[in-house]
This record gives structure tokens, C-alpha cells and sequence, in this order.
């Protein structure tokens, strides 16, 4: 069953949690500290270093305090941000994926087909935005693990000022709603998703809360670190 939660989580968890990410046209080395909370495992942090800039694409070295992991965990995150969204492409979502994966002392391989859809970076109460649709196929620690989710939502719903640990921002709330699909060990399991997303025109996310199978996560942006 452990078996099963690590897969699963890597499939369906590391795919949002790539677009929480706020960026000002920072200096390489800047550390940016995330906290995500949840009522029944309490919270941990979630620290990325911007690693490298190339063109549109964003790398991070990211440290988190994995419930029941005894070490941090160190992974990789690459994420496409272009002024006007946050994307996760076909090409960086795998190898996200795989990162996560490795970072638990699990090998495996992934594919994805379809789009994970987009985060804006500007927009009005009422846009719309391309809506998430793929499958993706993890291949790890003997078994196969199949992540497929459907977005009927992705909508800018309101605007807001927000409180974060790291300041106060005026902010554009993005509201996604998706099916996803998870087929595991002989499971097959369906949970429906609510993300809001707390979006700084032009510069990213400082707050998430997503909602998915009667849990609530809140991920907020705790501290920025310029070298």
C-alpha cells in the first residue's frame, strides 16, 4: 500500500504543486520558501532555488519535508513561464515526475499525453484559459500507475489582496476544477479537484488551496531569499 501512495502522490500531487511558484526576474541562487499545510499531516516546507534560466524555462532545486520521510526530500522542478502564464509542459511534467520519484530511492519511467493546462499570469474577473486534459503513465517499483485528469474549469474568479508570511499582495484569484482518474494495484479511483490559485500579475503565485478527495492543502509563499 505504501507502494501504491508514493505513486499515486507522484502522479497526481507533483503536477499542480509545479505552478505554485512566484518569480520576479530574481538572480540565479534565489531561494524561494514555500509552506503547504493540511489538517491531518500538519506542515512542512517546500524550498526551491532557482537553479537556471533559459529562454522561458525555469529550473528549481526543490527541498521538502516530506511527511514520514526521515531525510528531506531533493528533487527537481522545471516549470515554462512566458510573461503571460505558467506552463507545464509535456517535457517538464515528465521529468518532474521522474524526479519525485527518484528522490524517494524509486527509479521508474513516465509518460504523458494531452496538456496539463495553464496557470495566467494577467487576465480579468471572467477569462478563461486552456483547460488541463492528459494521461499520464508512471512505471515504477513493479507495477504501472495510470494519472489521467480532465479540467472542466479555469477561470479568473475574482481579485483579492492577500496575506502571506512573505507580505501582503494584490492578487487575481484563478479557480480550476478537475476529474482525475487513478488506476493503481488493481484500483481504479476517481477524485474530483478544486484549486484556487492566488496569482501576482506578471510574477506568479504566492498562495494555492486544493482541495481533492475531502482533504484541503495550502500551500503559501513563506520567505524570498535574493543572493
Amino acid at each position: 500500500m505504501k507502494r501504491v501512495f508514493f505513486a499515486v502522490m507522484a502522479g497526481v500531487l507533483m503536477m499542480t504543486p509545479s505552478f505554485a511558484q512566484y518569480y520576479d526576474n530574481d538572480p540565479i541562487g534565489t531561494v524561494y520558501e514555500y509552506e503547504m499545510s493540511n489538517s491531518l499531516i500538519g506542515s512542512f516546507s517546500v524550498i526551491q532555488t532557482l537553479e537556471s534560466v533559459e529562454g522561458n524555462t525555469l529550473r528549481f532545486k526543490v527541498l521538502s519535508d516530506v511527511p514520514g520521510v526521515q531525510d528531506k526530500v531533493e528533487m527537481t522542478n522545471s516549470i515554462v513561464m512566458d510573461g503571460q502564464s505558467i506552463i507545464q509542459t509535456n517535457e517538464t511534467a515528465i521529468e518532474n515526475i521522474k524526479s519525485s520519484l527518484g528522490a524517494i530511492g524509486k527509479d521508474g519511467d513516465a509518460a504523458l499525453e494531452g496538456n496539463t493546462g495553464v496557470i495566467p499570469l494577467n487576465g480579468q474577473v471572467g477569462d478563461t484559459f486552456e483547460l488541463s486534459d492528459y494521461t499520464a503513465t508512471l512505471n515504477a517499483m513493479g507495477m504501472d500507475v495510470v494519472v489521467s485528469e480532465k479540467a472542466s474549469k479555469n477561470e479568473i474568479v475574482r481579485e483579492e489582496e492577500v496575506t502571506t508570511p512573505a507580505g501582503t499582495f494584490q492578487c487575481f484569484v484563478v479557480e480550476r476544477v478537475s476529474k482525475t482518474q487513478v488506476q493503481a494495484a488493481g484500483v481504479d479511483q476517481t477524485i474530483d479537484t478544486t484549486q484556487h490559485y492566488w496569482v501576482v500579475p506578471g510574477k506568479g503565485v504566492v498562495k494555492m488551496v486544493q482541495t481533492a478527495a475531502g482533504q484541503t492543502f495550502t500551500t503559501e509563499l513563506v520567505k524570498i531569499t535574493r543572493p
